[in-house]
């Protein structure tokens, strides 16, 4: 009996929990530190978009204060890269 109740304390606070993210207002990407840009081009009338955010420099030199040469970093800034596409693509290194 114990476990179920736990079962269902635990169920609730999820519940309420994603009921308190879903209420938050949209966020304000103006105010975004980084410059976020889209591309697109159109190939055999078929729309292909990336939605990337590209930090700024702030004064920094790539390969020393920012990114600097064999450290790991991530590309981008803020949210993840999107990438949207209306035909196959085949993507390969």
């Amino acid at each position: 009996m114990q476990q179920k109740r736990l079962a269902v304390g635990v169920s609730l606070f999820m519940l309420i929990a994603v009921l308190a993210v879903a209420q938050q207002p949209p966020q304000d990407k103006s105010k975004r530190p980084s410059p976020h840009e889209t591309a697109a081009v159109t190939l055999k009338g078929k729309k292909i978009t990336i939605d990337y955010g590209r930090p700024f420099l702030k004064g920094r030199k790539v390969g020393q204060e920012l990114a600097p040469f064999g450290k790991v970093w991530r590309t981008g800034a803020d949210e993840a890269t999107t990438l949207m596409t209306e035909i196959d693509l085949t993507l390969a290194a």
